[in-house]
């Protein structure tokens, strides 16, 4: 089982739990977070995605930030796609959306074995999220690397080495595709999902 997510809006990060006048903990995030639980459940609701994932899976996040409007019209076109090094960090976006699809898209995300992550600009500021099953002998696509313009050296090199982490997990590599859209040229990797092969038997 695949399933493929948009949120549109700016990219939300994981904020710390807050103490309240009376020592009581809480989460400043539970109203937000609520929100985009109905928007995707909306969307499960509108692709067919019945059920949870049962056991491990892949997911794959891209978080488009927003370009300050603050910067030039030649700056800001000079970064539309690229990786964005500002704050907040890139593991805090991914842990609001991972805790945020717990008892959702899977009972709890320890079912994920596999995390993929990517922030860059974009003037349109939303998040992209693939969630795979994982089965044995399942084909899967997974995402390597969105461009914007012409490939450079830098995202050669990220994609190679994303496709040796592949290997690291057992799944062989059988074709890159690519899909371009109005974001840039998605290139994909298609591979055979993690298999029994690696069982003792005896």
């Amino acid at each position: 089982m695949t399933i493929t997510l948009q949120l549109n809006g700016k990219p939300i990060p994981k904020a710390r739990p807050r103490m309240g006048k009376q020592g009581v903990v809480y989460d400043p995030q539970k109203k937000v977070s609520n929100k985009i639980r109905c928007q995707l459940l909306q969307q499960i609701g509108a692709k067919g995605a019945l059920r949870r994932v049962q056991g491990a899976c892949t997911v794959d996040m891209t978080f488009y930030t927003p370009i300050p409007n603050s910067w030039s019209h030649k700056r800001t076109m000079d970064v539309l796609g690229k990786p964005d090094v500002t704050r907040p960090a890139l593991d805090n976006y991914a842990k609001f959306y991972c805790d945020l699809m717990n008892d959702l898209i899977y009972a709890d995300d320890n079912q994920i074995t596999e995390l993929w992550c990517e922030k860059v600009y974009s003037d349109v500021p939303k998040v992209s999220i693939k969630i795979q099953e994982l089965k044995d002998e399942e084909m899967i696509n997974e995402h390597a690397k969105t461009v914007r313009g012409e490939v450079t050296i830098e995202d050669l090199n990220y994609m190679i080495k994303k496709a040796n982490r592949l290997g690291l997990k057992d799944r062989s590599l059988v074709r890159v595709y690519m899909q371009e859209d109005n974001e840039g040229k998605h290139y994909y990797f298609e591979v055979e999902g993690m298999k029994n092969g690696n069982e003792s038997n005896g």
